[in-house]
Formats: structure tokens, C-alpha cells, sequence
């Protein structure tokens, strides 16, 4: 536990983490890890939440991760590590970025509505608009992650998502005029290492015809606003690494967001 503080995790947090058996000290490297299958596919994964930037560097040691995911599983894993900001697996290894997260900071450009633009909270009209986006937004991030949900699931957690609005979700909808734009939705959580809690903008979604309007910075302010008044940080997070997710990285950290941690899975 001592190993986990000293890294930055609090005392509290470190102890759940030991009585979970999820801290391993291997060759040297303290890990914390988990195995769980993921909710869409039910893919097995084993994830490295705390310890990999140095692991990643170590092949013998990462072999011995790989032997010891796999028996917690009871089969083989897809392993997923997390990164502290600025740190990257060696190329060598070939690792595939899956997505990577951003904090909004205090010098992100602030717009407020004018002429016939408006940002209105969600209402159970807007039910069946915010749900076709979400639900192309995670069909979409599992295709760039290459995986297929399982038939029917995106549906049921989207609803789920819905159904939780105005407690732990947060829906913000754009208008010009009566005409819905886009929508910003974000997920009251809990940070893995410290159990300090966060938002986390899940979505935002402006449609095709209205990009580049001010329908997308106009979310975007609601959503810091919201998170601010709040108390707590706003995150957003960038699915992939082909051409465009890091054209939206760079634009977004040129935009006053600050690089936070970022997943890789190994192959």
C-alpha cells in the first residue's frame, strides 16, 4: 500500500485496491490491475491503470504481465495499459492508441448565445434526437476500435444513459430557432486511481449541416459552465489515432485543453 501512496493514489483508495487483490509488484515494478470484460463486446480485458510507463520499457517483465493477466482471466486478454500525460509504449512494441483524454482548462474561449441561437437543458422531447447521436457516436467508437458490440446493448445503454438524466447525466441541447443542432452529454464519474470526481463529456454531436456554426463552441461552453459551477473537472476524450482523431487533439489542446492520460491496448 505504501508503494501506491508513495505514486500518488490516497491512503483510502490505495487500501480498496489491496483488498481487491489488484496490486501487483513485478520484477521490481509496482502494477495495479484488474481483468473485467467489457461491457459491449464481453471481450475479456486485463487493464494497467497505474505502473505501465515503466513496465512497457521492461520485455521480461512485460511477458510475466501478460502470463499473469491471462491466469487471472482464465483465458487469453486484450491488455489495456493507461498513461500518465506526455508518455507514450515504445514504437517497437506497437501498441494501438485507443483513445486519449483532455481537461478543460481556464483558457478555453467562452461563447454565449445570440441572435436565434439557444442551449437549453434536455427534455423528453428531445428523447429520440439525442439518442440516434449517441447512439452513432459509440457504433462509431467501437469501429475504430475495431470490435462489434453485441447486438442490441448500444441500444439499452443508451436508454440507460437517457433514463439517468439529471442525476448523474447531464444533456445539453442546441437550437436555431426550433431547429435541434447537437447535444453535449456528460457522465458524473469517479477518476480510477483516486476516486475523485470528475464529468466527463461523453458526447458532443453537432449535425453535419450545422458545423461550423457557433452550435458546437456554444456546447462546449455549457458543458464547462455546468462542470464549473459544479465544482468538478471536465473531461473529453479522443477515440483513435488515425488522422483526423489527431487533427481534433491538436485543435482541442490549441484551444486552451490540457493533454491528460491517454489507453493503449498491446498487441
Amino acid at each position: 500500500m505504501d508503494a501506491l501512496v508513495a505514486l500518488g493514489v490516497p491512503a483510502d483508495q490505495a487500501e480498496v485496491f489491496v483488498d481487491e487483490d489488484m496490486v501487483l509488484d513485478l520484477a521490481g515494478h509496482t502494477l495495479l490491475v484488474s481483468v473485467h470484460d467489457e461491457d459491449m463486446t464481453g471481450r475479456a480485458r486485463g487493464f494497467v491503470a497505474l505502473g505501465a510507463e515503466s513496465l512497457l520499457g521492461d520485455p521480461a517483465a512485460l511477458t510475466a504481465l501478460r502470463a499473469e493477466l491471462t491466469a487471472r482471466a482464465g483465458g487469453p486478454t486484450t491488455v489495456v495499459v493507461r498513461l500518465g500525460p506526455g508518455h507514450e509504449p515504445p514504437e517497437p512494441l506497437g501498441a494501438r492508441l485507443i483513445s486519449r483524454y483532455l481537461t478543460a482548462g481556464q483558457d478555453v474561449r467562452l461563447t454565449d448565445p445570440a441572435g436565434e441561437w439557444t442551449v437549453r437543458r434536455y427534455r423528453a422531447a428531445d428523447r429520440d434526437a439525442v439518442a440516434e447521436l449517441l447512439l452513432a457516436a459509440l457504433r462509431e467508437g467501437y469501429r475504430i476500435l475495431g470490435d462489434g458490440p453485441v447486438e442490441g446493448l448500444p441500444e439499452a445503454y443508451v436508454a440507460s444513459l437517457l433514463d439517468r438524466e439529471g442525476d448523474e447525466v447531464t444533456v445539453f441541447t442546441a437550437h436555431h430557432g426550433e431547429v435541434f443542432t447537437g447535444h453535449a452529454t456528460l457522465m458524473y464519474e469517479e477518476d480510477d486511481l483516486t476516486g475523485t470526481p470528475q464529468l466527463e463529456l461523453f458526447d458532443l454531436f453537432v449535425l453535419g449541416e450545422w458545423r461550423g456554426t457557433e452550435a458546437g463552441r456554444l456546447l462546449t461552453t455549457s458543458a464547462i459552465r455546468h462542470a464549473r459551477e459544479a465544482g468538478l473537472p471536465l473531461r473529453g476524450h479522443v477515440a483513435g489515432d488515425d488522422d483526423n482523431a489527431v487533427t481534433v487533439a491538436a485543435r482541442l489542446c490549441a484551444a486552451g485543453w490540457l493533454a491528460a492520460e491517454s489507453y493503449w491496448e498491446l498487441p
